[in-house]
């Protein structure tokens, strides 16, 4: 349950960050036929960037899989980054 609730919380801020600087982007989830999901899809200026948000402190390779197969499928719509957020002290 922490992990729905982090993930809550994520986008809350995330919208409440656009709301604040006066813009209002489209912000969705997205999941495959294949069960592969992304968290959060922020468009914004044309492009689809992928979120995905982890409860754990530790970030590991396998939490940017999505992310990638995401921008594979999603091709010059999505942007060339995605992010992980993540309980970490300090940015990777």
């Amino acid at each position: 349950m922490g992990g729905v609730f982090f993930e809550g919380v994520v986008i809350a801020e995330a919208l409440k960050a656009f709301l604040n600087t006066g813009l209002n982007p489209d912000m969705f989830f997205w999941r495959s036929h294949d069960g592969l999901e992304v968290d959060l899809v922020i468009q914004a200026q044309g492009r689809m960037h992928p979120v995905e948000i982890k409860l754990a402190s530790t970030p590991a390779i396998k939490h940017i899989e999505p992310l990638e197969k995401f921008k594979r499928i999603a091709g010059s719509d999505a942007s060339g980054t995605g992010i992980v957020v993540c309980r970490v002290s300090t940015p990777l």
